[in-house]
């Protein structure tokens, strides 16, 4: 009854405030947040660097013309379609953040923190760097840092591969390939059969030994494994990535998914939100008989 009687107008002038301000500030806010004015329909890949993979870029924020993948703001690698580790948001996960070192709200990579955290070789696993597990086929710098970090970068594989049109960028590359998210598996006859956003079908060959999977997604709890007869055990791999244990002896299709454990109890929200709703409105047709009631009276 109290928001019923109130004016709309009160209701609306902090939001239409807001509104005001933001349009206001359109010029000085677009040049902080969207520096690149104009794109170009196509943006052709440097020959001498391997793209079958993850993308990197430490660079920075974009020149407001963009002519090749090591001058684009993160946001964009996908317009371009681009795999990538960067994106247009900070991660949310908070043990990938102590790992993929950011500033500002659109999740800009600080080089050195990152490339060094990047560069640690993985516990338990030989020869393995994170940028591996990360599925990290080639990477951008600027190449005033290379001195700095170059020689973490080569111990993990990564060589340099090309220098930029106007030679501020250096790309650095490796001769590991990553068709799929799978980046590390102690059984190379292991194959990945289909892969969607949601989930991953692999092919799981005879074998003596356990099995240990890693892969280039970020882990949190919802994934499942099915198709095996013996039990799979399903983690995150660091606290990062996602990983999986397979039994000696277990072979078959396996298919590993995903479904948010918060999302089964959101199923009930819309049979929830019907009967309060229906509660709501038969409330509110008492009080208007009791309202007429004590009119009459």
């Amino acid at each position: 009854m109290d928001i019923a009687s109130s004016s709309w107008v009160k209701a609306a002038t902090v939001p239409a405030f807001c509104l005001a301000l933001m349009l206001a500030c359109m010029p000085s806010l677009g040049k902080v947040y969207l520096p690149v004015h104009t794109l170009p329909s196509h943006m052709a890949l440097p020959e001498n660097v391997n793209w079958d993979g993850n993308f990197a870029s430490f660079t920075g924020w974009a020149p407001e013309e963009p002519v090749e993948p090591g001058e684009l703001q993160s946001a964009l690698f996908g317009y371009y379609d681009i795999r990538s580790i960067n994106g247009s948001s900070p991660n949310g996960h908070k043990y990938l953040d102590q790992v993929l070192a950011y500033y500002s709200s659109h999740a800009v990579l600080q080089p050195e923190e990152s490339m060094a955290n990047l560069s640690q070789a993985v516990p338990g696993l030989e020869n393995v760097c994170w940028f591996n597990l990360f599925g990290v086929s080639s990477l951008a710098i600027r190449a005033d840092i290379q001195e700095d970090v170059g020689s973490g970068l080569e111990g993990c594989g990564y060589h340099p591969a090309q220098l930029s049109h106007d030679q501020s960028v250096l790309y650095y590359s490796s001769d590991q390939h990553y068709p799929t998210t799978l980046t590390y598996t102690t059984n190379p006859n292991v194959k990945v059969a289909r892969e969607t956003n949601d989930s991953v079908t692999l092919t799981v060959p005879e074998h003596t030994d356990p099995l240990k999977l890693v892969f280039s997604r970020v882990w949190w709890p919802g994934y499942v494994a099915h198709g095996l007869t013996c039990p799979v055990t399903i983690h995150g791999f660091g606290t990062m990535l996602l990983g999986a244990d397979i039994p000696a002896g277990c072979s078959g299709e396996l298919k590993v998914s995903y479904f948010p454990v918060t999302w089964a109890y959101t199923l009930y929200c819309p049979v929830l939100a019907v009967i309060g709703l229906g509660l709501l409105l038969l409330q509110i047709r008492r009080n208007q008989k009791l309202r007429r009631i004590l009119e009459d009276l």
